[in-house]
């Protein structure tokens, strides 16, 4: 909920509601069994999905009750029958690396969330597109992930961070795993952007 990313794809949403008229309702729910029974009791017309997760069940259901949905995310069930906008996630990764190499950073890490995340998995792969083609080496430990659900103390980045060998940069998945890394840069003893880049 704190991801700001949700708010405005949702103010976004409720000013196209808002000029034809349409009602808009959110609904959340904290596992697909909750999701179920709020479409269920909900009844709309239509729904939009604000995340693409690998083999959600959800999206099975929505199309086993014939109910209309738009997926924000790349489809990865049912995928040339399921309307969705997204954007180049690889590309993205991949370019900021680029620019990250062209300001002459070589030790760059990547930062996920959750493996299920649809999104995260497409920017790791462009970090490594690009990792590879400047051919600069790409540690297990400088991919790192961190979840939402969890406390912002992540002992293993923030050791990684006080050693002598530590990322000089990285590529984060999305603005609040951005901010959470900051926090560990800054409990580990450096600072952004003078000792760690972030993008």
């Amino acid at each position: 909920y704190e991801n700001p990313f949700y708010l405005e794809a949702i103010r976004g949403i409720g000013v196209i509601c808002n000029q034809r008229h349409y009602i808009m309702t959110i609904i959340t729910g904290d596992d697909d069994k909750e999701l179920r029974t709020s479409i269920r009791n909900t009844n709309a017309d239509g729904y939009i999905f604000l995340y693409s997760d690998l083999d959600d069940k959800l999206i099975n259901y929505m199309y086993e009750e014939q109910l209309l949905f738009v997926l924000l995310g790349k489809a990865t069930t049912m995928v040339n029958e399921t309307l969705c906008v997204d954007t180049d996630n690889v590309h993205a990764a991949y370019e900021a690396v680029n620019y990250l190499v062209s300001m002459g950073h070589k030790k760059i890490g990547y930062i996920g969330t959750d493996s299920k995340r649809v999104f995260s998995l497409d920017r790791k792969m462009g970090y490594m597109q690009a990792m590879n083609e400047h051919e600069l080496e790409i540690k297990d430990s400088y991919i790192q992930t961190l979840s939402s659900k969890t406390t912002y103390t992540h002992r293993n980045i923030v050791k990684l961070l006080r050693q002598e060998d530590h990322p000089t940069a990285y590529v984060v998945c999305d603005d609040i795993h951005a901010v959470m890394l900051e926090r560990l840069v800054r409990e580990a003893g450096l600072s952004v952007p003078k000792d760690i880049s972030i993008i």
